[in-house]
């Protein structure tokens, strides 16, 4: 996931993410994160996201 645009992906069915890299990719302008990859993305990288588009990130996954 490396230097890719992901504005409004949607990784619902993401499961597997344990090791992945996601440099220079706007993972924080996705659709929808569900909260275990969002947790992961979070202490993987230091972007600084705010409470509200967190909240947003997991609801669209809903």
């Amino acid at each position: 996931m490396r230097k890719v645009a992901l504005d409004n992906a949607d990784f619902i069915g993401v499961k597997v993410y344990g090791g992945s890299k996601w440099e220079d990719s706007n993972w924080w302008d996705a659709k929808c994160l569900p909260q275990p990859l969002l947790d992961y993305l979070l202490e993987a990288n230091s972007h600084p996201v705010t409470e509200e588009t967190k909240s947003k990130l997991v609801a669209n996954c809903h």
